[in-house]
């Protein structure tokens, strides 16, 4: 799948769960990191899910802390949007040095990042994973099955 498909793809899903960011998302700089619990999120599978099709989406932009939670800050709409990782990727936050680290990659905050996965809807993030307090409620989540940079993409 082409990068520009992907990406178009990943729009058109998220398209019902995107409403425009507003000044309150804007990026923290200033947080304590030893004074907030972690960040990200991240999901335990309990099923083998359902084989082909869904989550062949791509998230790419700039990773963020906002308002105490690890979010994609998205340049092509200004769209947040909360990356849910899978427990078995071993996602660790690091709150010293502000640096994500998963899938044995590290992703400190600013750095650009490809996410490979799928939009996951509120109602099913509130019924169905256990997400850090401080990302709760938030406009679009986004379940990462797999990690990338952008040579890979090309």
């Amino acid at each position: 799948m082409t990068r520009g498909l992907a990406v178009a793809l990943a729009a058109l899903a998220a398209v019902p769960l995107l409403v425009g960011c507003t000044a309150a998302d804007e990026p923290d700089g200033t947080e304590a990191a030893s004074q907030t619990p972690s960040p990200v999120a991240a999901h335990f599978v309990t099923s083998p899910g359902g084989g082909e099709g869904g989550n062949h989406a791509l998230l790419e932009g700039e990773l963020g802390l906002v308002k105490g939670c690890l979010m994609v800050l998205k340049a092509v709409d200004g769209e947040t949007v909360v990356p849910i990782f899978l427990k078995t990727m071993s996602p660790r936050w690091d709150g010293q040095s502000r640096t994500l680290t998963v899938d044995d990659r590290e992703y400190a905050v600013g750095a650009d990042v490809f996410f490979g996965g799928g939009y996951v809807g509120r109602a099913s993030v509130a019924n169905h994973f256990a997400v850090p307090e401080q990302c709760a409620g938030r406009r679009a989540y986004f379940l990462v099955h797999d990690t990338t940079d952008e040579a890979e993409l090309h």
